[in-house]
């Protein structure tokens, strides 16, 4: 008997440390508009890509969704399009008074027909 409260209390710690992790790696889905309270915090949104600046070191992203738009920054390559449907995890922070996005992953959702 004491071995199974054992057994129940070891899987009751580990989905509890399971459900920790996944709001880690996962960080909630977030409106751009709500990203004001977020600052300095991991967060996920979607929106569709609307400009991309390119230069030697760093890209940038326009990023709309219905709330909003956010300058994404990124520090590594990315294959993407205008009008590309994305989602983007990464830390906001503050640059010369406005609020960007500092990609750690992006993955496309989809291509918007264009209009």
């Amino acid at each position: 008997m004491e071995s199974k409260t054992k057994i129940l209390a070891g899987a009751l710690v580990g989905i509890l440390l399971l459900i920790t992790l996944a709001k880690i790696i996962n960080p909630p889905l977030a409106d751009i508009a709500s990203l004001e309270e977020n600052e300095e915090q991991e967060v996920r949104i979607q929106g569709t890509v609307t400009k991309i600046t390119e230069k030697p070191k760093v890209t940038f992203l326009e990023v709309h969704d219905a709330s909003g738009k956010i300058t994404v920054v990124l520090f590594e390559p990315a294959d993407l399009a205008k009008n590309e449907l994305i989602e983007v995890s990464g830390k906001v922070q503050v640059y010369k008074g406005k609020k960007e996005l500092l990609a750690e992953r992006i993955e496309k959702l989809s291509a918007l027909a264009k209009e």
